[in-house]
């Protein structure tokens, strides 16, 4: 039995999700801000009922937090979470790289050398919101190639929230370019094919962004 394949037009609360999710991501939202249905509905031009659809689904994602007696905010880390995500994230990558170098390492080291070169060219035209777009590419190509759906489906629980301490860590050309000659020895490494210091580097990678995250936030806490 054959069925052809339906093409399902995004609902508004989708729209509203993904622009919410970009919007903490790049930080238009600010960490621990309340917001409320109305005013985001009113900045969105759509009615309330989508926008608490897509305040659930940011939840489920712990991207906001939905108190009925209190105001609806956007989540805020601390340094517990923090080292929750970095220790999660460097088992997640760690298991992806090892899988990436048993398959096709001509073909992730061709997409990580794609990615690296445009990194580099985004931070000459001092573009460092295209560096973080093409860092968190970056490691999802390790994900990708570790080829491991429930790896991948994984990193999805705290890929946003990297994705918006990223934005805020990453406030100083040492920490950008640091974090450039970081992934750019990690490709050189998959094309000696040395999976050992591959997998040293990349901890000790994920352990200095943990670091940026500790310290943007120890900064945070004496505004």
């Amino acid at each position: 039995m054959k069925l052809d394949r339906l093409n399902r037009p995004e609902s508004l609360a989708e729209m509203a999700s993904r622009e919410l999710r970009n919007a903490i991501v790049d930080g238009r939202l600010k960490l621990g801000d309340h917001v409320s249905e109305l005013r985001l509905s009113e900045m969105l031009g759509i009615s309330k009922t989508p926008v608490r659809e897509a305040l659930l689904n940011l939840k489920r994602e712990g991207l906001v937090k939905i108190d009925p007696q209190k105001a609806t905010s956007i989540f805020h880390i601390d340094e517990n979470e923090i080292e929750a995500i970095r220790t999660f994230r460097e088992l997640l990558e760690i298991e992806a790289v090892k899988n990436a170098f048993k398959g096709d390492r001509d073909a992730f080291a061709g997409e990580i050398g794609d990615v690296v070169t445009k990194m580099r060219m985004a931070l000459e035209a001092g573009d460092r919101a295209e560096y973080r777009v093409l860092d968190s590419e970056f490691h999802d190509i390790i994900l990708k190639y570790g080829s491991n759906p429930y790896l991948i489906d994984a990193y999805k629980l705290i890929a946003t929230k990297i994705g918006a301490l990223r934005t805020r860590a990453q406030d100083s050309d040492v920490v950008v370019n640091n974090s450039l000659q970081m992934h750019a020895k990690l490709h050189e490494l998959i094309g000696r094919n040395n999976v050992e210091k591959f997998c040293e580097l990349l901890r000790l990678h994920i352990n200095n962004t943990g670091d940026d995250y500790m310290k943007w936030l120890s900064a945070q806490q004496e505004l």
